[in-house]
């Protein structure tokens, strides 16, 4: 009777040791399957990021690009500003030396003109005093 009764104990625990793991069996199983299936998301977010890295890294290329022929253009347009500036700085100068000449020759109209005017005068006198005389 011990000997039955402990042999069922045994039969019993071996029982529970099978089920117990056959429970830890299924309970590792269901793990490794979540980790699985961890692995194939965090993979394919991976790829994601990769994907975007790349669109990004293609993205930067072409602004850099840009920047770089932007950068070219304002050179070239700073250069013709400061071609356009010299320009209009001698044309100024220009304007000046005109408009200081043409005083110039305007001064020297008046004095002729008066200088005329005076001999005119002077002669219309002698003419008029000879006139007389006569």
């Amino acid at each position: 009777m011990i000997v039955k009764e402990k042999s069922q104990k045994i039969t019993t625990m071996q029982n529970e040791v099978t089920s117990l793991e056959a429970k830890g069996s299924l309970a590792a199983e269901e793990q490794a399957s979540k980790a699985n299936a961890l692995a194939i998301e965090l993979e394919k977010q991976s790829e994601k990021l990769k994907k975007d890295i790349t669109k990004q890294k293609i993205k930067k290329e072409a602004l850099e690009a840009r920047a770089g022929n932007a950068d070219k253009k304002v050179q070239e347009i700073n250069m013709k500003l400061e071609k356009l500036q010299r320009t209009s700085s001698d044309q100024k100068r220009r304007i000046q030396k005109t408009g200081h000449a043409l005083k110039a020759a305007e001064d020297e109209l008046m004095k002729a003109q008066l200088e005329t005017t005076t001999k005119v005068k002077q002669l219309r006198e002698l003419d008029c005093s000879n006139f007389e005389d006569s």
